[in-house]
């Protein structure tokens, strides 16, 4: 087991197989279905953070909730934390074995074999935010795999758990060159109700000759106050 987040760096595009259509009801089950509720770990987490004076400071406890807006920390002998996820400067946990080695293909190039291993993470791992990061590492090796498709509807389910997750760095956006999805799933995606799949359907389709359609969609988030990617990404 290993008590370190680390971040994949990206590699050059590889060929692979796309993940199969159970591969993402496993893992839209793992996030939706209630008996995988977090429950609270007796392991420690570890969460670094800012505090008011600017300072860094070290709250020792079981995360159980983490997400793109605030990370929730249940204490031994304390009250219920609850911090900003802009002031967290660093979060260590534990995790299973299959992780710890899929983090290690990923960073040799090794995308096929560490997606299976996650998948088969994603299946033991009880806390929900967890599976969230789980499913984040599975879509960055669909995505350097080639599987534009895959990739996104991995994110997909994760922003339906959680809205501000960050998924962008990974997301199956092509503003040029070649697209990662073919116009039939781009065009899906912009008729999506998810405002995160507009965006990447037409950031595909907005360099195809006669889709205006795009441009509009691309406008209308723009002006969206609450589509938080719209001011990030746009």
């Amino acid at each position: 087991m290993t008590s370190l987040v680390i971040t994949p760096q990206r590699s050059n595009v590889a060929q692979g197989k796309c993940a199969d259509w159970p591969t993402l009801w496993i893992a839209a089950a793992c996030l939706l279905v209630g008996c995988l509720s977090s429950a609270r770990s007796v392991r420690a987490d570890v969460v670094r953070y800012r505090d008011v004076d600017g300072g860094e400071a070290v709250l020792v406890g079981s995360i159980s909730d983490l997400t793109g807006r605030i990370v929730v920390v249940e204490t031994e002998k304390g009250p219920t934390r609850r911090i900003d996820a802009d002031r967290v400067t660093g979060v260590e946990t534990t995790w299973d074995d299959e992780r710890t080695v899929a983090q290690v293909q990923m960073a040799s190039g090794e995308f096929a074999n560490a997606r299976a291993l996650l998948e088969r993470a994603v299946q033991k791992e009880r806390r929900a935010w967890a599976r969230r990061q789980l499913m984040v590492d599975m879509a960055w090796c669909e995505r350097e795999l080639g599987n534009g498709r895959a990739c996104g509807e991995l994110l997909l389910l994760v922003l339906q758990s959680d809205p501000d997750a960050a998924v962008w760095e990974v997301a199956p956006m092509t503003w040029a060159g070649k697209s990662l999805v073919s116009n039939d799933v781009a065009t899906q995606w912009l008729a999506s109700s998810q405002p995160a799949a507009q965006l990447w359907g037409a950031s595909a389709l907005c360099q195809e000759e006669g889709r205006a359609d795009a441009w509009e969609r691309l406008e209308s988030l723009a002006r969206d106050a609450n589509a938080i990617f719209s001011v990030r990404w746009l």
